[in-house]
């Protein structure tokens, strides 16, 4: 979601843009002034002549795993986060197709569902990996993706290791450890842009893995993990940057916020639901004049 920023206006009526489509808005970022085109939903960018830019992409988180009796569920891992800011790159003039990912939804019947990606300028960032499902009978692993889903719990023992994240875009959903064939168990946290999920097992849910700062591009922090719901005599972990806080002991995952990537918190014991992930978003920016700048923000 926009975050408020010193500097930050939405766009008035400007001559001759160079680009037009999304939520438009002029940005002062270190003495450099910035227009700024933010996707929240699917549309396309109009490009009326060449210009370089600088582009953040984050597609939709995956879901929380459902919870399996006394086991709490996975988190879900957050959307891949591709960005390449400082680095701009040659936008043709043209229309440019925006996707940006829907976040996956919850299931009674299985893990959950991985986040859609998102995708602009021939560059894809991957959807988010599912949350295990709690299981008596071993480990579920989590869902690889942009970043990993988070590993269920299980009360036969046995350890289980996190979904995989996309090299470059998210990190690794958390394991889980039982050494022991009893008890109940507390699912991983999903992974992150940054950090990959906590880890479950025989203790408090996995916290979800720590997302990005996208303040440069007027948002606030995205793509952070899913936490772990909680088994049986156990707490649930938090979230940060859009990610789904793990369910207590009888509540269902938190979703990821929207807009974000953030993956949904697994659900705590008693055969709840995991929470949605959070939907993507994609942002494009690029340089323009002070007097661009000033008349806009007038």
């Amino acid at each position: 979601m926009l975050i408020s920023l010193a500097g930050l206006y939405s766009r008035g009526v400007a001559e001759d843009p160079a680009a037009v489509g999304g939520l438009e808005s002029v940005l002062a970022d270190g003495g450099t002034y910035y227009r700024l085109h933010t996707f929240f939903a699917s549309g396309a960018l109009t490009v009326n002549r060449d210009i370089d830019v600088e582009y953040l992409l984050v597609a939709g988180g995956g879901s929380g795993g459902r919870a399996g009796g006394s086991i709490g569920g996975g988190g879900g891992g957050a959307g891949g986060r591709y960005a390449n800011l400082g680095a701009p790159s040659a936008l043709a003039a043209g229309v440019h197709t925006v996707t940006v990912g829907l976040g996956g939804q919850p299931s009674d019947d299985t893990e959950g569902a991985p986040g859609e990606s998102s995708t602009f300028f021939g560059l894809v960032a991957v959807g988010g990996g599912q949350g295990g499902r709690g299981n008596s009978f071993g480990a579920v692993t989590g869902g690889d993706g942009g970043s990993g889903g988070g590993t269920a719990g299980s009360n036969s023992g046995g350890d289980g290791l996190g979904g995989s994240g996309t090299p470059g875009q998210g990190s690794d959903g958390g394991g889980t450890q039982v050494t022991s064939s009893t008890g109940s168990t507390s699912g991983a946290g999903g992974g992150g842009a940054t950090t990959m999920g906590g880890s479950g097992g025989l203790k408090d849910s996995g916290a979800g893995g720590a997302g990005a700062d996208a303040s440069a591009f007027a948002l606030s922090g995205v793509a952070g993990g899913g936490a772990g719901g909680a088994g049986t005599g156990w707490l649930a972990n938090d979230a940060t940057d859009g990610g789904g806080n793990g369910g207590q002991v009888d509540q269902d995952g938190a979703p990821g916020a929207p807009n974000t990537g953030g993956g949904g918190g697994g659900a705590g014991r008693g055969n709840m639901r995991g929470g949605a992930g959070g939907s993507g978003v994609i942002v494009v920016r690029y340089e323009i004049t002070q007097a661009e700048y000033n008349a806009e923000a007038a």
